[in-house]
């Protein structure tokens, strides 16, 4: 097959299209429990925070609690099989402190189910895409 201007130019904006692509994006929200961990043991805590998390398949997340979000990209990003996990330390948006939080988030894309853990919390999640 003989590669013509037409065929590579052709090629290329197929290529480049695919690259601009958005990526998907997943937001989960914790609607009927939270879990505590403290002591080397968890638990159902006894009230509920609502919690809406999103996390696209490059690494941006935003955890949101409260008055305010944990936001920014994660350090770690992983794709595999159905999974998409995500971690990283971010500071909350409406603080001044220059403190940072760990937040951790794998959604089972196929199950639309996740979680999260935010400090010594851990939310079990449904998603959507």
């Amino acid at each position: 097959m003989r590669l013509t201007v037409t065929n590579y130019l052709f090629g290329t904006l197929i290529g480049l299209a695919a690259l601009t692509q958005a990526a998907q994006a997943w937001t989960c929200r914790n609607e009927d429990m939270e879990i505590s961990c403290n002591n080397g043991k968890c638990e159902k805590a006894d009230s509920h925070t609502p919690m809406s998390v999103s996390l696209d398949e490059r690494g941006k997340v935003s955890a949101c609690a409260y008055s305010g979000c944990w936001e920014g990209r994660a350090q770690v990003l992983r794709k595999d099989g159905g999974f998409l996990y995500a971690a990283g330390s971010y500071r909350f948006s409406t603080s001044q402190s220059k403190e940072r939080t760990k937040v951790a988030i794998a959604i089972d894309r196929e199950a639309r189910v996740g979680f999260v853990l935010v400090s010594s919390f851990a939310h079990p999640l449904t998603c959507t895409p």
